[in-house]
């Protein structure tokens, strides 16, 4: 993906991973954020098994849902000294207070991250955070999704991009590539992939 989007238009990317994929990194994007981020991590959404209104829903979606940043798991072996700045857990509530109205498009590569909970309450969570942030467009996932078909569908998707495609050309004809290869053809390795505007 760095090198598809360096070779565009986009002259400068920057890639933040393993360990400058933290929480603080992602945060100090706050007013200053690229047209583009493209996430690839581990989404987390916990449900209420119920709600007795849709701000008690909200409250508790976004405090329980977010992203897995770097260092996560290291924050579990400090000893009960340690200051933790940040914890890894980048949730919902924090990432709705950050400005990001610079962000055209938003992709995270990740299982789940549209996930819609009560559906008689509507979406929240991961989608309610980013749009409240001020992001224009975000590609999210509905369910699990294939490291290997996501590999080639999002290549796909932003060459497509890339060539002038709008969002939901470069959507449909990376599905369409999924759907007619001879691995990856099944409903399950295309149809989780939509677009929020």
């Amino acid at each position: 993906i760095k090198l598809i989007l360096s070779e565009s238009l986009f002259n400068k990317v920057e890639v933040y991973q393993a360990n400058s994929g933290t929480e603080e990194m992602f945060k100090s994007l706050s007013g200053n954020s690229p047209s583009i981020i493209h996430i690839a991590t581990h989404g987390f959404s916990l449900e209420p098994e119920s709600a007795r209104s849709y701000y008690d829903y909200n409250s508790y979606c976004m405090g329980h849902s977010g992203l897995l940043m770097s260092g996560v798991l290291s924050n579990a072996f400090l000893d009960k000294d340690s200051v933790v700045v940040e914890d890894g857990f980048l949730k919902s509530s924090e990432i709705a207070l950050l400005d990001l109205s610079g962000t055209e498009l938003l992709v995270l590569s990740a299982c789940n991250t549209g996930k819609l909970g009560l559906s008689y309450l509507g979406l929240s969570g991961l989608q309610n955070a980013f749009k409240a942030a001020g992001v224009k467009t975000i590609l999210l996932t509905l369910d699990d999704i294939d490291d290997a078909a996501t590999f080639i569908f999002m290549v796909t998707f932003y060459k497509n991009l890339i060539e002038g495609d709008s969002k939901r050309e470069a959507l449909r004809n990376a599905q369409r590539i999924l759907r007619e290869s001879e691995l990856f053809g099944d409903f399950y390795y295309w149809c989780n992939f939509v677009l929020v505007d």
